[in-house]
């Protein structure tokens, strides 16, 4: 090991020292570098060029010891491509066709031709070395040929008729005699455009000339109108007819007409009608009648049939006179019995000829006529502590015209039931089969006290007390209406019930008994607001009447209004806009009179009487500011007092006019009523326009709330009539206030039984009685010696 270490040695030291000794040398090398500087850089449209470019030397110097390679050069280089801008078509739409070319003469055939090219859309893109297989045209124009023609045709006018001639003998055998005429073609030539050729273009020539025959007239005298029928033609009875013509009778067969005999007649060849002729018209027609609609009526009252006029039927003919018409009953008037199904009547008509013909009526006569109540309890007033008790009563009974009892009764209440303090509407209702009902009715009143207790007015409130003091009196009711309603007039709030049962009103400290006790002693209330109008009556005497002056005195009365709304202080000063008032003549009045002289005595005058009106159109919400603006309209009335009386005299040239008026109040139009409250304060500030409560109408003649009349009823406040009862039904008394007060109108047979507190129950008059009117209120007795076979006689041939 030591061996190969010292030779290893020995071979580095030879190494150093070769390096140490030996020359230095050097030497150079190149290479080729390739830059794309290609020239000429592009080549012009559509064509194509060759690019050079050169190579560029990079030469490296290299260094070494010892013995070096000899250095190279490079050789000269160069690189060649062919580069090309190719013409490129991207679109070949067509261009629009040219015009044909080539004119074609009229009546003859030529070849046309057009043509249309391509609208080529190009762009030029390079390519190398050649522009093979891109589309550098779009191709050849395209051609299109025809063959047009202008083809002759024959247009053709017809010209006028020639005058007729008579012709040597008929040319028909329907014809007396015969004449002709004729009229020619002209015709010039016309062209029109034809594809290909003119095969079938027609016409080439005209028609022949034309002709027409006719036969020469020869006459008969007009025909007369045939009874109940006609000729075929009007013109046969208008005007003569022509030899050979015919005339042919035609019947009215939709009136019921035929033919008897043949039915034509000719014109011959020597101007007279064929004869014999003895043909008609006959009647073979049925007359036409017609029965009445079917007819359903009610039985007669108290009657199980009705007693029926028969109706006149409807019977005409066709020859315009009445026929004769009988009927299978042989009355014009027939008894008919309630049935469920109808009654036949056969009617005949028959004419002179003696064709009948007939129709049938139907009437059927239903039950329409209620039950009628033969007993029916009074009302019961049971005065008791108890909070509940049995009432009794005995059941009512009723009869019935055509069903025989016992018949289908429904009740609300049956005896021996627990009866509450209050009072208590009690109703029988009985039906028949035909489904009629008639009612009793009563009340059952329950109290501690004798006074009934009546409902609070409507919008308002009732407080009652019970006397408990040593008293007449044993009940207390004070009664007032609600905020925004009063009453419409002057009504006590005090009311006070005796112990009898009487109710009286206390006024100016005086008990008054009330003219009814078993209906509410207090009105209702209705709506109320304050005044805020006014208004002042004037009179004016404008001189003597002389006759008879109505139709001047309407005349008078339409320029007055004219005038007076045309009077300057009237306008401009008082109902001017802007001081938000509204003025109207109202109620204007022309009349002649008497007035006083002062002399003594009177005199015959033309009055004319008027009230003028002035409204505050936005009456403010604060009383006191609506009290101030009535205060000032009613010095502006005064106002206007002065002037009419100062200066419509002269104005209106009639110095004899005199006016006169009354003072100037708060007005409420209609339809409210004012009314003036009690207290403190100027009969303005206690001013209040009030509506007519329900049960009551506002009358423009007295300017109040009435009463509605009996048979009518008002459940609406503020109203100015009063509406009807239901047909069949009625009001009892006077201020019903809902329909249910309208009652079932009693009908003959019976009379109206009203308790006393109210209820109506209509009840058949009893044995020995009879009422024919309805709406009665009694019976009337039979003569003496006399008496009905039944209840619920409406007759006095009931009485036997």
């Amino acid at each position: 090991m030591a061996m190969l270490g010292c030779l290893v040695s020995l071979i580095v030291l030879v190494q150093l020292f070769q390096v140490a000794f030996s020359c230095p040398c050097s030497w150079t090398t190149c290479r080729h570098q390739w830059r794309n500087d290609w020239r000429p850089s592009n080549p012009p449209q559509g064509a194509c060029v060759n690019q050079r470019r050169d190579a560029h030397f990079i030469y490296t110097r290299h260094k070494s010891t010892g013995s070096c390679p000899s250095s190279r050069g490079c050789s000269h280089s160069s690189q060649w491509k062919k580069l090309c801008s190719c013409r490129e078509v991207y679109s070949c739409p067509y261009n629009h066709w040219t015009r044909w070319t080539g004119n074609v003469p009229s009546g003859t055939c030529r070849k046309q031709s057009r043509l249309r090219s391509y609208n080529e859309a190009v762009r030029y893109v390079i390519r190398q070395n050649s522009c093979g297989g891109i589309k550098s045209r779009c191709g050849a124009a395209q051609y299109d040929y025809r063959t047009f023609c202008a083809c002759r045709f024959a247009v053709c006018s017809l010209g006028q008729w020639s005058s007729w001639t008579d012709l040597s003998k008929p040319v028909s055998n329907d014809h007396c005699a015969s004449q002709k005429r004729r009229r020619s073609y002209t015709f010039t030539w016309a062209y029109m455009p034809r594809r290909d050729n003119c095969n079938g273009v027609e016409p080439q020539s005209c028609p022949r000339d034309q002709e027409e025959t006719r036969e020469k007239v020869v006459t008969c005298s007009p025909l007369p109108r045939p009874p109940n029928g006609k000729w075929d033609r009007e013109d046969c009875v208008v005007n003569s007819q022509v030899c050979t013509s015919y005339c042919r009778l035609q019947c009215n067969i939709r009136n019921g007409y035929e033919i008897s005999g043949t039915d034509a007649r000719r014109c011959q060849t020597n101007g007279q009608w064929s004869t014999p002729w003895n043909s008609y018209c006959k009647d073979v027609q049925a007359p036409t009648i017609v029965c009445p609609s079917p007819r359903v009526v009610g039985n007669d009252i108290g009657k199980n049939k009705a007693r029926i006029t028969l109706p006149t039927v409807v019977a005409t003919d066709n020859d315009g006179k009445v026929p004769r018409v009988t009927n299978d009953v042989g009355a014009a008037v027939k008894d008919f019995e309630i049935k469920d199904t109808y009654h036949i009547v056969k009617y005949t008509a028959i004419d002179e000829t003696g064709n009948n013909a007939s129709c049938f009526w139907q009437v059927t006569v239903k039950d329409t006529e209620r039950p009628t109540a033969v007993t029916c309890p009074d009302d019961i007033k049971v005065e008791t502590n108890q909070n509940l008790i049995r009432v009794n009563w005995k059941y009512p009974t009723f009869v019935d015209n055509y069903d025989k009892p016992p018949l289908r009764i429904s009740s609300n209440k049956n005896p021996g039931v627990l009866f509450p303090w209050g009072k208590h509407k009690v109703i029988y209702t009985a039906f028949d089969r035909a489904n009629n009902n008639g009612s009793c009715e009563f009340f059952v009143e329950v109290g501690p006290v004798k006074c009934p207790l009546f409902d609070p007015p409507q919008h308002g409130t009732r407080a009652c007390n019970k006397n408990v003091q040593s008293s007449n009196y044993e009940m207390f009711c004070n009664v007032q209406c609600k905020k925004g309603y009063a009453f419409a007039d002057s009504t006590p709030q005090l009311y006070m019930c005796e112990s009898n049962g009487i109710w009286k009103t206390m006024t100016n400290g005086v008990a008054t008994p009330l003219a009814n006790s078993e209906k509410k002693p207090w009105p209702d209330c209705a709506p109320e607001e304050a005044a805020s109008a006014a208004k002042k009556e004037f009179t004016f005497y404008t001189g003597a009447c002389i006759g008879d002056e109505g139709q001047a005195l309407n005349q008078i009365r339409n320029n007055f209004l004219i005038a007076i709304r045309n009077t300057p202080l009237a306008k401009f000063l008082l109902c001017d806009i802007s001081q938000g008032l509204d003025c109207v003549v109202n109620n204007v009045k022309v009349y002649c009179g008497s007035r006083s002289k002062r002399s003594g005595g009177s005199e015959t005058q033309r009055i004319i009487t008027f009230d003028f009106i002035m409204s505050d159109t936005h009456p403010s919400a604060d009383h006191q500011i609506l009290v101030e603006k009535l205060q000032k309209m009613l010095k502006e009335l005064g106002d206007l007092e002065i002037y009419l009386k100062t200066k419509l005299p002269s104005l209106s040239n009639m110095p004899s006019l005199t006016v006169e008026a009354k003072q100037a109040t708060a007005f409420c139009p209609a339809p409210k009523v004012k009314r003036i409250l009690d207290g403190q304060g100027s009969e303005i500030e206690r001013s209040i326009c009030v509506e007519c409560p329900i049960g009551t109408h506002y009358s423009n003649n007295t300017q109040s709330c009435n009463l509605c009349e009996v048979g009518n009823y008002q459940d609406n406040i503020g109203q100015t009539s009063c509406k009807p009862c239901p047909p069949g039904k009625l009001s009892i008394e006077q201020g019903a206030t809902n329909v249910t007060q309208c009652y079932d109108a009693c009908k003959p047979g019976e009379y109206a039984h009203v308790t006393t507190g109210g209820a109506v129950t209509c009840l058949a008059c009893p044995i020995g009685s009879y009422q024919p009117k309805a709406l009665s209120k009694s019976c009337l007795k039979c003569p003496q010696g006399k008496t009905t076979s039944r209840v619920g006689a409406s007759a006095l041939e009931d009485c036997s």
